[in-house]
């Protein structure tokens, strides 16, 4: 039986996270995390989204997302993730195989309170941190 589609209630602020199949590293090169910033700017315009936060590692990436209505989550997250794929492959001379495949699913974590919505978006700052 297949799964029952995830349904994101709008007005909620989520914390969204990817990783790369067998947790190899996406983002490699500048021009990775280039790429994925303009998908991401892109993303926003076929979708209206609100991104409250964001980074970027060579694997995973998080986001913390507030949609403004019910269903634009998923909208939103399945553009970015199919689009950042098809386009990986394409700058990377590849075809469903590498670490970047629609197989690497987003989760989405709703942030319910002031705590759980504190917790990404701490470890957010803390990642972008230079060691």
């Amino acid at each position: 039986m297949p799964r029952r589609p995830r349904f994101a209630t709008g007005g909620y602020v989520f914390h969204v996270l990817n990783r790369a199949v067998a947790r190899a590293a996406l983002f490699t090169e500048a021009a990775d995390y280039e790429a994925f910033l303009r998908i991401l700017g892109l993303a926003g315009q076929i979708v209206p989204m609100r991104l409250l936060g964001w980074c970027l590692l060579s694997n995973p990436w998080h986001l913390v997302l507030w949609p403004y209505k019910d269903g634009d989550l998923s909208e939103y997250v399945r553009w970015l993730t199919v689009t950042h794929t098809q386009r990986w492959h394409a700058a990377h001379g590849t075809s469903g195989t590498g670490p970047c495949t629609q197989k690497a699913q987003a989760r989405t974590k709703p942030a319910l309170s002031s705590l759980t919505l504190r917790v990404p978006l701490v470890v957010l700052i803390r990642a972008d941190e230079p060691s």
